[in-house]
C-alpha cells in the first residue's frame, strides 16, 4: 500500500524503460508462491476432509462416497458446502482465489506516459514586414512567386478537410511568429501566441453603379493610396444557364491605381464583389433578380491566440486535431505590413480548360468557390438567403491565401532588414508557453488490482493466522474449544494417506465388508445407497471381545463383534 499512496503522489513509483516487464516478475514470483502455498493447503484439508468429519460423528455411506471429481475446482466447493465442511468451503474458497494472483500480478505495474510540464519564455525569431510588390518584382522572382502562389491553391480545396495538416507557422487564416523552440524537440508546446490574420470591414455599394447591358459593367470613382482620384470601369461576362444567367466578380482596386504610386504597399486593400442573377434575354437584361454588391477593405490584425504546437517530421506544426483559439480581441497589427496583392488572378489562377459553365469564366475568387473545387453552385449566387454566407466564403479564401503569402512572402529573421519602414524591428516579447513533456516513461501501480490483491493476501494471511490460534487454544485447553478451521487433522491417518497401499492399510481391519452385498458390482450408486442406509460409520479405535487387540479404521457402528472403543484420541 505504501508503493500506492507513491504512485499516485509521484505519478509513479519510478522511472522506467518503455517496457515494464522487468518489474511484474518479482510481483508474479512473490504472488505464485502464496498460490502455491494456499492450494497445497487447501489440497490437504480436502484429502483430509472425509476422515475429519467421520472421526467426529457417525456419518452415512453418502458421505463416505466422495469422487475425484468432487475433489476439483467448484465441484469441490460445491460438495464442501453441502457437506456443511466450513473448513474445506473456506479454504477452498482461498485457494480459488489465489489462483488469480498470479494474472493479476501481470496487470499491478504497468508503464504509462507521465505528462511532465514546466512553464518557459520563448523568443520571437522572425517578424513580418512588407514586401516588394507582385507587379513590381524582376522576372525571376516574379515566376517563382507566381509558382508558389499556383501552389497554394490546393489549400482551397482540402480547407474542410477535417485532419488537414496546414504548412508550419499557419493553421487556416493565422500566420504565427517563428519561435525558438528547437531546444524542446519531441516535446509539446501550449502557448499564447500573437498570431497576424486578414480582417475585412465590408459595405454595401449602392445599385446605380452598375450599368447592364450585353455584359454587366461597374463604373466608379476612387481615391488611391497617394491621394489621386481615378475613374475606373470594368465587366465581366454572364455564365448562362438554360434559362437564367448568374455573374461573380473580384476587382482590387488598388490594381486599378497609377503604377508610379509613391505608396507601393499599402498597409490596406480594396475588394470589391459583385455576384448576382440576371434574365437570360439579353432584351430583359436591365432588370436584375438578385445583386449583392459590397466594398471590402483588407487589413491585418493581431489575435492572441492558444495555439498547442506537436513536433512532427522534424518540427514543430500547429495541433489541427486542437484548433487555435482566440482569447483576445483584435487590434491593429504594428508594426503594420501589406496586404498580399492579388494581381492578375494570381492567388486565384483559372485553369487554361474552360470550365464547366457553358465556357464563360468567373473571377478566380469565385471560380474556386463553386463545384467541384468548392461547396456552391452557380445557382447559389442568384439566392438571397446566401448572400451572407457567400460573402463569408469569400473573406475566408482571401483570408487563408493571405495568411500562406504572408508566411513566404513577408516573414523576415529577427535580425534581418526589411527593404520597407522600419527597416528592422528589434526585440520581440517573449511568449509565455507550457512545455509538456510526454515521453518520460513511470511505472504505475493499479489502484484497484492493489486493492484487490491486497484483500486476497489478507484472507489468506487471517485464516492461516485463524489456524495457528486454534492450534493453540486447543493445545492449552486440551480440545475443549474448537474453531472453524480446526479440523483436528493430526493423527488421522498415516504418511502417504493418497496412496493406494495406506488406505488399503487404514481399512484392512475393519467390518464394513460384511455389511457389502455379494453383487454389489450389479448394483447402481443410488440402490448401493438404500442397501446401506442403516449403517453409520466412524473413524476410531475398534475392538473384538474375544481378544485384546484394537485397530484404528473406518468402522461400521452396532456390530456386537467389532465394537467402536473411541476417537483417535
Amino acid at each position: 500500500m505504501s508503493t500506492l499512496k507513491v504512485s499516485q503522489s509521484q505519478d509513479g513509483i519510478a522511472n522506467i524503460d518503455a517496457d515494464p516487464s522487468l518489474w511484474r516478475v518479482l510481483p508474479a514470483l512473490s504472488l505464485l508462491i502464496v498460490a502455491q502455498y494456499t492450494a497445497s493447503s487447501d489440497m490437504a484439508m480436502r484429502d483430509l476432509a472425509a476422515l475429519s468429519e467421520i472421526s467426529a460423528r457417525p456419518c452415512d455411506s453418502r458421505h463416505l462416497d466422495v469422487s475425484l471429481s468432487d475433489m476439483v475446482g467448484v465441484r469441490a466447493l460445491q460438495h464442501a458446502l453441502a457437506s456443511n465442511h466450513h473448513g474445506v468451503s473456506l479454504s477452498l474458497g482461498l485457494a480459488l482465489l489465489s489462483g488469480f494472483l498470479v494474472t493479476l500480478s501481470s496487470l499491478l505495474f504497468t508503464s504509462e506516459l507521465v505528462l511532465e510540464t514546466r512553464e518557459t519564455l520563448l523568443e520571437q525569431s522572425s517578424w513580418f514586414t512588407s514586401s516588394t510588390p507582385f507587379e513590381s518584382s524582376d522576372g525571376i522572382e516574379r515566376e517563382r512567386r507566381h509558382s508558389d502562389r499556383n501552389r497554394l491553391v490546393s489549400l482551397l480545396f482540402m480547407k474542410d478537410v477535417s485532419n488537414l495538416t496546414y504548412p508550419q507557422h499557419t493553421y487556416a487564416e493565422l500566420v504565427f511568429p517563428t519561435l525558438d523552440v528547437g531546444w524542446a524537440k519531441g516535446a509539446t508546446l501550449q502557448a499564447t501566441i500573437p498570431a497576424a490574420k486578414i480582417k475585412p470591414t465590408c459595405v454595401r455599394l449602392p445599385r446605380h453603379l452598375f450599368l447592364m447591358d450585353e455584359s454587366l459593367r461597374l463604373s466608379m470613382n476612387h481615391t488611391c493610396a497617394n491621394g489621386s482620384a481615378i475613374s475606373m470601369t470594368d465587366r465581366t461576362d454572364y455564365t448562362e444557364t438554360t434559362a437564367h444567367s448568374y455573374f461573380g466578380a473580384a476587382l482590387d482596386l488598388y490594381s486599378e491605381c497609377p503604377t508610379k504610386s509613391d505608396v507601393q504597399n499599402p498597409f490596406w486593400r480594396t475588394e470589391i464583389y459583385a455576384w448576382g442573377h440576371i434574365p437570360s434575354s439579353a432584351t430583359h437584361r436591365s432588370y436584375v433578380n438578385h445583386l449583392s454588391f459590397w466594398q471590402c477593405n483588407y487589413s491585418w490584425v493581431k489575435v492572441s491566440t492558444e495555439a498547442e504546437l506537436i513536433w512532427a517530421d522534424n518540427h514543430f506544426l500547429i495541433n489541427h486535431t486542437k484548433p487555435p483559439v482566440p482569447v483576445s480581441l483584435d487590434q491593429p497589427w504594428s508594426p503594420q505590413f501589406s496586404v498580399p496583392d492579388f494581381t492578375l488572378n494570381s492567388a486565384f489562377p483559372i485553369p487554361p480548360t474552360e470550365d464547366p459553365l457553358n465556357g464563360t469564366r468567373l473571377s478566380g475568387a469565385f471560380y474556386y468557390m463553386l463545384e467541384p473545387y468548392g461547396q456552391w453552385t452557380v445557382e447559389d449566387f442568384g439566392q438571397v438567403h446566401l448572400e451572407a454566407r457567400i460573402l463569408e466564403a469569400l473573406h475566408r479564401n482571401y483570408a487563408l491565401i493571405s495568411a500562406q503569402l504572408a508566411n513566404t512572402e513577408h516573414r523576415l529573421g529577427i535580425h534581418e532588414a526589411s527593404v520597407t519602414n522600419p527597416t528592422h524591428h528589434g526585440k520581440l516579447d517573449p511568449v509565455k508557453a507550457t512545455i509538456i513533456n510526454s515521453g518520460r516513461h513511470r511505472l504505475v501501480q493499479n489502484e484497484t488490482v492493489t486493492y484487490i490483491i491486497v484483500g486476497i493476501l489478507s484472507a489468506c494471511f487471517a485464516m492461516n493466522a485463524t489456524a495457528l490460534v486454534s492450534a493453540l487454544i486447543r493445545t492449552r485447553f486440551s480440545g475443549r474449544m474448537k474453531w472453524l478451521i480446526d479440523m483436528e487433522l493430526q493423527g488421522l491417518a498415516p504418511r502417504g494417506f493418497n496412496s493406494v497401499a495406506m488406505v488399503q492399510a487404514l481399512t484392512h481391519y475393519s467390518n464394513f465388508k460384511d455389511y457389502m452385498p455379494e453383487d454389489i458390482h450389479n448394483m447402481s450408486v443410488d440402490e448401493l445407497y438404500q442397501h446401506l442406509s442403516h449403517c453409520r460409520f466412524r473413524l476410531g479405535w475398534f475392538g473384538r471381545h474375544w481378544i485384546q487387540d484394537k485397530y484404528f479404521t473406518i468402522g461400521v457402528l452396532g456390530d456386537p463383534d467389532f465394537q467402536f472403543e473411541g476417537g483417535k484420541t
